[in-house]
């Protein structure tokens, strides 16, 4: 049961250096308040899971993952043969959809320790599922006529 917690504390963890990795990359100040933003909402969702689980268990929870560590280091990769913001987001895409995949495993498999933990993972999983909606958003922008459009018909 811990174990399914600690494995999923070690992948928000890694969310959570991804978005700053990536706020202190970024050239535009929109998309770097962006990642700011998640980072320390993510941040504070990550260190008020890790109390209850250090409650819950007497010890401290992992602080990341190789894989996360490894995700960083293709973005660092990729940036440095020209990648664009589009492909900055696109890699974030990939990275909060593994999230909420890895979140959804952890809640159908009934492993929550407690109704507090049941309650904040599923405040964590609305987050990371408002970030993917607001990541896709800056993928595939609605051009302003079509925006006017809809809201008309």
């Amino acid at each position: 049961m811990y174990h399914e917690l600690d494995r999923l504390l070690e992948t928000l963890a890694d969310s959570v250096a991804g978005f700053e990795h990536v706020a202190g990359h970024v050239h535009q100040y929109g998309f770097y308040a962006f990642c700011e933003r998640r980072a320390g909402d993510r941040a504070r969702l990550l260190a008020a899971l890790r109390q209850k689980a250090h409650a819950l268990k007497g010890r401290s929870a992992p602080h990341g993952t190789l894989l996360g560590s490894a995700h960083r280091l293709l973005l660092d990769l990729r940036t440095a043969l020209g990648m664009n913001e589009k492909a900055v987001i696109e890699e974030l895409v990939r990275g909060e959809a593994f999230l909420i995949h890895h979140i959804d495993q952890y809640l159908e498999a009934g492993h929550c320790p407690s109704e507090e933990v049941w309650d904040l993972v599923c405040a964590i999983r609305a987050d990371v599922a408002r970030t993917l909606f607001e990541l896709e958003g800056l993928l595939h922008p609605v051009p302003q006529s079509a925006a006017r459009r809809s809201v008309r018909a």
